[in-house]
């Protein structure tokens, strides 16, 4: 699934490919050799190829597909938001990418919208058939590279104690949004936490270390075009090349000691990867399995 790097990625793309202004809280730069070719700030109409990616939000076919014109990209987390012009109206799409979605200028056999202008189109693809878009605006926390009061943020985490790291990290609503399984398995490791750390035995000077190292990573990820672990791709489907620079996740022996990685598993959670030499086993929750 895209996570913040992906994401950011895409609606910057996007931006650019529309001409039109780009909103993020992310302080992330979408480097020089990731830029697209402009269409335009011009009139696009939907042409739904697969009704499935309307997510069953028909209002967005009957309003797009007389024909509108795009106001702003917005970008939050995992999140990208186009604001469009239609007649004297103004509608908020979100884009909800699920597992595969994303956009292309290029039409796929994965093909499920397609956004068509006198100047060209550009689509909406999906895989798996998990995304779409709606009009309807989901609510949630900041992005995690956002610029913050850190003492806040921890005392907000603190509220959370009984919790344990991954499950905060990876919670798009409780501090802030965008971290999913790759990156929160990093975060752990290049920080010497173990994914199952109790947050409430957690330090304030190691919770600035996990919030720094959340910044780092997907400041790299994006620099090198974000992480294709299956599926993923930017808006000339280029894929990314941060999964080469991945140290833990996916791994079978830890990078740094040599010792084989445990792989937890766990019935609707996300998987874990852990060395349990490098990464502190002093502070688990009482559930987690220490072995």
């Amino acid at each position: 699934m895209p996570e913040l790097a992906e994401t950011f990625i895409l609606a910057a793309q996007l931006s650019q490919l529309l001409a039109v202004p780009f909103e993020t809280d992310s302080r992330l730069y979408l480097p020089q050799n990731l830029s697209v070719p402009v269409l335009g700030k011009i009139e696009y109409k939907l042409v739904v190829h697969d009704m499935i990616s309307l997510c069953g939000d028909l209002s967005v076919e009957e309003a797009l597909g007389k024909g509108a014109t795009p106001v702003r990209v917005q970008h939050q987390g995992k999140k990208i938001w186009i604001l469009w012009k239609t007649g004297t109206a103004v509608l908020e799409i979100e884009a909800r990418l699920g597992m595969t979605g994303g956009f292309t200028l290029e039409k796929t056999k994965h093909t499920r919208l397609e956004f068509k202008s006198e100047k060209g189109s550009f689509f909406f693809n999906d895989i798996r058939k998990f995304g779409g878009i709606v009009s309807a605006v989901s609510a949630i926390a900041p992005s995690a590279t956002a610029v913050c009061n850190q003492e806040q943020l921890y005392y907000d985490a603190m509220e959370y104690r009984d919790y344990t790291l991954k499950e905060i990290l990876v919670d798009q609503k409780i501090l802030f949004s965008g971290v999913g399984n790759y990156l929160a398995n990093e975060v752990c490791f290049k920080t010497a936490l173990h994914p199952d750390t109790h947050v409430g035995l957690i330090s304030q000077k190691e919770f600035a270390l996990i919030v720094r190292q959340i910044y780092l990573i997907v400041n790299e990820s994006v620099v090198l075009g974000g992480c294709t672990l299956r599926d993923f791709s930017d808006v000339l489907k280029r894929p990314g090349r941060f999964q080469e620079r991945l140290m833990i996740y996916g791994k079978k022996e830890c990078p740094s000691c040599g010792k084989p990685v445990k792989v937890i598993r766990r019935d609707g959670d996300t998987t874990s990867w852990v060395c349990t030499k490098c990464q502190n086993l002093s502070r688990l929750h009482p559930l987690a399995d220490p072995h």
